[in-house]
């Protein structure tokens, strides 16, 4: 019999000794494990009635009419850094600042901690701050509201699983961008005036007066990924053992 034991997204094997401790192997506090064993008479732990949505390369670029061309997801790396790279994308036509984004919310938390208290960050300002700067640490609502100021557009976040859009600057700023979210992966959404047309003739940001049709388009996105079930409910998300049929949340 053959076990292996998988941690964080996208999933990554366990390797190291026998004598490794827990934390020498990579494996955080509250970290979710998925293990394998290779055996038909073993126990085995299986998703139950996963809404689930398979890594992001393995997805082909969805995409509809809107507006005389073509609405499309441009889907980021799955290496904790997605929603910073659809930022960088959508923003500066750069999925590979990251770590820029990441500085300056970082900074953002650090110059007012009255507002981004512990109570708001669910751990100290300055934690926080150190925190979110690891390569490893996603991004949430928290950063896209911080980036929503510091770049003076709104940011207009899809939900699959819902298909409701969240309207992070709603009706502060002259323009918005869309981002699609599945639960626990962010991509980009740009308008393209051709199916093969070079990713410099998108248009990424929009003006108010133009954004309410693209916004329609980005839901009928979410709404066909949710028919595809290409999101994570991570609410209804269990795990079952395969032999005493164990539920776990």
């Amino acid at each position: 019999m053959t076990q292996s034991i998988k941690f964080g997204f996208p999933p990554k094997l366990v390797t190291g000794a026998d004598t490794d401790t827990i934390s020498a192997c990579g494996i955080k506090d509250g970290e979710q494990l998925i293990v394998d064993r290779n055996t038909t008479l073993g126990a085995s732990v299986e998703l139950t009635k996963p809404h689930t949505v398979p890594a992001s390369k393995s997805i082909p670029a969805t995409s509809i009419p809107v507006n005389g061309g073509i609405l499309v997801v441009r889907e980021m790396k799955d290496d904790n850094s997605c929603l910073f790279r659809s930022i960088g994308y959508l923003l500066e036509n750069n999925p590979e600042i990251s770590s820029k984004l990441r500085n300056v919310v970082s900074s953002k938390i650090l110059a007012d901690p009255i507002h981004y208290n512990a109570a708001i960050l669910g751990k100290d300002p300055s934690v926080y701050a150190s925190w979110i700067l690891k390569p490893n640490s996603w991004g949430g609502g928290i950063e896209l509201a911080i980036l929503s100021e510091h770049y003076k557009v709104e940011i207009d976040l899809i939900d699959v699983a819902t298909t409701r859009m969240s309207r992070l600057g709603e009706n502060q700023y002259e323009s918005r961008i869309f981002v699609m979210y599945t639960g626990i992966h962010y991509d980009a959404i740009s308008w393209t005036p051709a199916e093969n047309a070079p990713h410099d003739f998108e248009q990424r940001l929009f003006k108010n007066q133009e954004a309410d049709d693209i916004a329609r388009g980005a839901i009928k996105l979410a709404e066909i990924w949710k028919t595809q079930r290409k999101f994570t409910n991570m609410v209804d998300f269990t795990l079952k053992c395969g032999i005493c049929l164990l539920v776990c949340r």
